[in-house]
């Protein structure tokens, strides 16, 4: 099975967020990561928690990899949600 994360969008900023195991971070090495169907249903019900309270918007699973002890998304929309705007290098993410 397939390794996965879970991100969203914060409400009060919408900035890009990763589910870790004690809150939501802006840097996804910092995520929770499921290798399981039972593990991800775990994940989307604390997320769905974050949503009823209005922390997130639109969560969902991606898929990752793990290479020299990061994590990378598998899908190019989200290496780019991961690693900031490809429009200006100054709004680049630091992570």
């Amino acid at each position: 099975m397939a390794l996965k994360i879970i991100t969203a969008n914060k409400v009060k900023n919408g900035a890009v967020v990763y589910l870790s195991a004690e809150k939501w971070s802006e840097q996804i090495n910092d995520s929770a990561i499921s290798s399981s169907e039972k593990e991800e249903k775990k994940l989307e019900e604390e997320a769905k928690k974050s949503v009823e309270t209005q922390i997130v918007i639109d969560p969902y699973l991606i898929e990752v990899t793990q290479k020299n002890g990061n994590i990378v998304p598998t899908r190019y929309r989200e290496l780019i949600r991961a690693k900031g705007p490809t429009t200006d290098p100054k709004l680049k993410k630091n992570n």
